[in-house]
């Protein structure tokens, strides 16, 4: 496979611009941080930007859609910032997704790590929708977990020390930019669907997904699903999402806004003391909101007005009445109370055509 893209890093300290890649320009004045580069015919660029290389793996992008004006293209950024670093890749696709891959973060607790990603192609001519499954604490990625979805690229990260970090777990790593680089690398391949991206998340990893989807920027992924986990009540205060702005204390300190469009998904069990479904204290101490409250939050969010639907409103899946339905914004924040289920909610073939069913793949 052919890599077609050029990463050029600049950095800019203290007004002064530390230029590392050939072909490339930069100057700093009254606040404009002007970028220069040579670009070729037919090319489209894109601009990321971090603040600090340690947690924030260049998150901001800044234009992805940059038109190529050869033999160069100018780029001004408006900034007040004394430190910062900038990238610029071309967003030409490389081919085909064909196998596994890793992604190299550092942190606290390890430096340069290379993260394994599984990959399952089907055969075919694509592009193909992508699911991207998470595991619960202890375990690892497990393609075989979403082996009953057909026709979608399979991905199957594996969390630092087998879990992901939601707060209290022994694991500090970076987990949403984890997920975020990932999909930047699965969109630079040409048999991937971009706009078709769903993560599914167990437990530990449910948690995770309810992190993604306070905290992903748009265009990123279009739809999560949550097994056995609801919202933790340090990400929702009543009123406004919260996040951590260090990425490592997980202190919820920080108040941001999601991105609205994206649909969810959520299935518990009512019998669950692990991740309570009636909320309160949980594993790891962590208090939670109760399942339908949680999925209610999200509607509210994605635009709805109306009334939680009661408890004794729910509707039973045809030819399975243990799987109870709630219904908002005509299924797009939909979830499923599995009765008579503790913290194994997410098993049976029912569940499973629930999932397949809702994703729409």
């Amino acid at each position: 496979m052919n890599i077609v893209s050029r990463i050029f890093y600049l950095v800019v300290l203290f007004l002064f611009v530390i230029n590392s890649a050939i072909g490339v320009n930069s100057s700093f004045s009254n606040g404009l941080f002007k970028i220069s580069w040579e670009s070729e015919e037919g090319k489209i660029y894109s601009l990321v930007n971090s603040t600090n290389l340690i947690n924030d793996s260049f998150s901001t992008t800044l234009n992805d859609d940059i038109q190529a004006t050869p033999p160069q293209n100018d780029y001004q950024v408006n900034t007040d910032n004394e430190v910062g670093f900038y990238r610029v890749n071309s967003n030409n696709l490389m081919g085909d997704l064909e196998g596994d891959f890793t992604i190299v973060q550092s942190w606290s607790q390890e430096t340069n790590f290379a993260r394994p990603v599984k990959v399952s192609v089907p055969n075919g001519n694509g592009p193909f929708p992508v699911v991207i499954h998470l595991h619960g604490f202890g375990g690892s990625g497990n393609l075989n977990a979403i082996g009953y979805l057909n026709n979608v690229i399979r991905i199957a990260p594996d969390g630092y020390q087998n879990c992901w970090n939601i707060g209290k777990e022994p694991s500090k790593a970076p987990d949403v930019d984890f997920i975020r680089q990932i999909i930047q690398h699965l969109k630079l391949h040409s048999n991937v669907d971009d706009s078709r991206i769903t993560i599914i998340g167990s437990s530990n990893g449910g948690a995770l997904v309810h992190r993604l989807m306070i905290e992903l920027e748009d265009n990123t992924f279009h739809q999560g699903v949550g097994i056995v986990n609801n919202m933790i009540t340090n990400m929702f205060d009543g009123s406004n999402f919260k996040y951590d702005s260090s990425s490592e204390s997980m202190s919820y300190d920080e108040i941001i806004i999601p991105v609205t469009g994206r649909r969810m998904l959520t299935i518990c069990g009512e019998l669950d003391t692990t991740v309570p479904y009636y909320g309160g204290s949980g594993v790891w101490q962590n208090q939670f909101f109760p399942a339908q409250e949680s999925v209610y939050i999200w509607a509210q969010h994605m635009g709805f007005s109306g009334s939680q639907i009661p408890d004794n409103n729910g509707v039973p899946y045809p030819g399975y009445n243990d799987l109870v339905k709630y219904s908002y914004l005509n299924g797009d924040i939909m979830h499923y109370k599995h009765v008579n289920k503790g913290h194994n909610a997410g098993a049976g073939p029912y569940v499973r055509d629930v999932i397949k069913e809702w994703i729409g793949y």
